[in-house]
Order: C-alpha cells, then structure tokens, then sequence
C-alpha cells in the first residue's frame, strides 16, 4: 500500500479555512450559508487523517508513547481553551445576569473536562432557539474530538497486532466504519440529540480520515486528482449553501460534506491557485483559535441586543478575526515544555467555573429591580408548571383528555359572571394576567388551552386526538352546560 510523506499539507490547510469560514458564516446568519454548520464535519474528517498518521507512524518507529501523545495534544488544544474561558469567566462576571452567570460556569466547567457534549446532550439540542445563549456549545465538537484522541490510539496499537497487512487493517477499519455510520442514522431517527452529540455517533467521521490516511497516495495521476479535488470542493460548497438545519443531522446528508472531504484529502492536489494562497493559508493557521472565539462574540452580540445586519455583521467577523489572530499569535503559538502546568491551570480554572456553579458571585452588581426582571421566568416557575403538566393546558404529543381538569378548570360560579378562555398555548401565557385583572372584577374565568393548533372542533392536524378531545368536550358538554346555568 503506497505511503504519502508526512509534510505540511496546504491542500488540508486550505480545508481548515474553509471549515471555519462556513461555520463562522453560518453562525453570524451571513445569507446563503444555512449548511456552514457542515465545517465542523470537515474538521473532524481532517481530525481522524492527522491522528492516524501521528499515532500509525510512531507505532511503525516503535516509539509510540500514550504520554508522549496526549501531552502534545495537551499543548496544542488546552491553552487556547484555557484562555477564552478565563477571559469570558473575567468579562461576564459585570455583564451577565446571575443566573446566566451561573449556567455560563456550569458550561465553562464541562468544556475544561472536555464532557460539554455530555452536557449540551441531556440539556438542549444544538439547532434549539435557547442554544443562541450558551456562549461556550460550540466546545461540544472539542470534547468529541478529545474523547476520540483518548481512545483511538488503543484502537489502532491493537489494530495493527490483529492484522499484519495494513490493507487488512483498511478493510476492517472501513468495515466498522460503515457500521457506525448506519448506527449514526439509526440514532439520529430515535435520539436526535444524542445522535448530533456523542462520540459513538459521530466516530465514523474520523474514521473516514483515517481510511484516508491508509489509502495514502492511491491516485496518482494529476488530471485525477485534479478531478477528485475539484468534485470535493464543489460538493463542500454546495453543502454550505443548500444543506439546511431542518435535516437529520447526522444522517445520509452528512455524507456529502465527508465525503468530499475524504476525495481531497485523498487527491492530494494542492496546486489550485487559490490553494497556496497567503490570505486563505493565514485562515487555516487560525482556524482553532477563530473557531473558539466567534461564537462567544456573537452571543454575546445578541445578549446585548444588538441586530444583525449589513454593518453589524462584518464587524463581528472582524472582531473575531481579531480575537482569533491574538489567541494564535499569543497562546496557540507558545511552545510550552510541559503540560502538568497546563494541566494545574485547568484543575484551577475548573474550581472556579465550577464554584461559580454553586454560587452568585456576581449579584451584588445588579439593582434589586434588574434581578427582578432576569429572573423573572424563575419567580413565575410555579405558575408556568402549572400550566404545563396539565391542569388546564395540556401538551398534546404527550397528554391525553385524563390530564385536562375539567372539574377545577370550567368551574362555573353561578354567583359571578363566567367568561371561558379557549385557546392554544398563546392563550395559555395570557390566563394568569387575565385571571388577576378578572378576581379584582369580580369575574370567573374558565380556562381550557391546548398546544398543537386553532381551538376547533377538528383541528388542522387530523392527528392531534388529544386537542381533538378537550375541543370535542368543550363544544358538546360544556357550552351546553354553560348556557344552561348562565339562562338560569
């Protein structure tokens, strides 16, 4: 099987600064980019090529060493973490609503251990209108990748024991990687969530660079590999401007922006013009500190409130090239001799994030009114719940007609005059307001709202049996009964 030669790859590089461009596009909702969320695909592809060639040539040097590898890695991915979170812990302390402080910590602390994937899994999905808030989700694809740098090289050590031919090795290796990406689909369909975020969903990605590597230089002529390369490159590109959010994700589309990554890795075409380029290599150099620091710019953007639109978002790119640059020039770019210190940073960093978890470090900053209005969703938690868990609103793809208080909701006080309140989930946010202004009138008010459509006899979604139910009781049981006791 023919070897490549582990030099510095402009063409990997070039890929790197397109990754980061589409998912930096698509985030500051630059239009025509709604598929830039695809970079991150391609960085992880680009990840598992790197990763095999590092740790297959130090097993064929016979000088494989776990510390040796991890401890590069330490060096080359923490300090530039460590940073953006010690300054957005510094920064948002004087801006951050308590509570927002406090889950901005929680979040911190699960990036410096490298489980935010963990986190951001059981809490929130990734393509959510509340993950616009969480100013470190982008740390998600970090701790795959370093849950993958911490297994894969038993993988590979035992791996290349099992087979002596390293084309047997490939075989196997596509093999699994093909059982992966079905699982991957599969969960995607039953766990959209956990699919998007866990490692085992998302290892076929890198596993496909390492095919990659392994295949080496199998395409030898130019005008081929010119060809592949120009195939990939449009096909990326394609990607960042039809694939969309509302796909299943990871799923059979992601094939597209992997695959096409896999045919220019593979090509090992670096001659396009554009390629070698100063500007577009300055980008992928980067690409791992523009990658961290563009997303909490825009957050925070969008905390303060500020629109998104022709002026403000070259500035935001610019900051974060900015902020981008300074990291590499700075932290990305210091030789460190050790990564226990490193490591003692970390473990330091992480008692802070994760005290300031537990506690309001920042609320001494704030006026009692301006508490009052953050937490405003807080102090109205049990008035939400109880319009949620049933009662008088009922969630209709996880309620039924048993859930709905008929009794205590359309309660008619034959003392007072009875006013029926009959809606969706709108109707549902405005009954407490109306409730209060009703009582200091005088006036019941009767409640019946369900999530799912208009409040009618049969819904548009012929589906919805559970809204079909309470709509069938009012209109059948309850008007009658109204009318009757309101005509005496």
């Amino acid at each position: 099987m023919p070897k490549r030669k582990t030099t510095f790859r402009d063409d990997i590089n070039f890929l790197r600064a397109i990754a980061v461009t589409g998912v930096l596009l698509y985030h500051f909702k630059v239009p025509y980019t709604t598929g830039g969320f695809s970079g991150v695909d391609i960085f992880f592809v680009i990840s598992g090529y790197l990763m095999t060639q590092i740790i297959d040539h130090a097993i064929d040097q016979k000088k494989f060493s776990f510390k040796d590898y991890i401890g590069k890695r330490i060096k080359r991915i923490v300090p530039a973490l460590l940073f953006l979170i010690l300054l957005l812990t510094f920064l948002a302390y004087f801006f951050y609503f308590p509570e927002d402080y406090k889950l901005n910590q929680r979040n911190a602390a699960s990036s410096l251990l490298f489980l935010s994937n963990l986190l951001y899994w059981r809490t929130t999905g990734y393509f959510e209108p509340s993950s616009a808030t969480n100013i470190l989700l982008h740390t998600w694809s970090l701790s795959v990748e370093w849950q993958f740098y911490l297994i894969y090289p038993f993988i590979l050590l035992f791996l290349r024991k099992l087979f002596i031919h390293k084309k047997n090795l490939l075989l196997f290796l596509a093999g699994c990687t093909l059982l992966l990406f079905i699982f991957s689909v599969i969960l995607t369909h039953f766990k959209a969530s956990a699919s998007f975020y866990l490692l085992p969903s998302r290892a076929w990605e890198m596993l496909i660079g390492g095919i990659a590597f392994f295949l080496g230089d199998i395409i030898q002529a130019k005008s081929w590999k010119r060809l592949l390369s120009t195939l990939g490159y449009v096909t990326i590109l394609a990607c960042f401007v039809f694939l969309h959010t509302s796909m299943a994700w990871p799923g059979l589309f992601t094939l597209l922006p992997v695959l096409a990554t896999f045919l220019i890795i593979v090509a090992n075409y670096p001659d396009f013009p554009i390629t070698r380029q100063a500007q577009v290599q300055f980008i992928g150099k980067i690409s791992y500190s523009l990658y961290l620091w563009h997303w909490p710019i825009y957050v925070i953007s969008q905390y303060w409130g500020l629109e998104l639109n022709t002026i403000t978002i070259p500035i935001l790119i610019l900051l974060s090239l900015s902020f981008g640059l300074l990291s590499y020039k700075y932290i990305e770019s210091i030789q460190f001799n050790s990564s226990k210190q490193i490591l003692l940073a970390s473990f330091l960093l992480f008692l802070v994030t994760g005290s300031g978890y537990y506690h309001h470090f920042n609320r001494h900053l704030f006026k009692p009114q301006s508490l009052e209005i953050a937490g405003y969703t807080s102090n109205y938690e049990q008035e939400m719940e109880r319009l949620t868990i049933g009662n008088c609103f009922l969630v209709t793809d996880r309620m039924e007609m048993k859930d709905y208080n008929a009794d205590g909701c359309l309660f008619i006080d034959p003392q007072k005059k009875n006013i029926l309140l009959l809606g969706d989930s709108h109707a549902a946010h405005v009954a407490q307001s109306l409730q209060e202004g009703f009582q200091e009138q005088g006036i019941n008010l009767l409640k019946a709202a369900a999530t799912g459509g208009l409040p009618t006899l049969k819904p548009r979604n012929g589906n919805n049996q559970t809204l079909e139910a309470v709509m069938n009781y009012i209109y059948q049981d309850f008007i009658p009964k109204i009318i009757k006791v309101s005509m005496g």
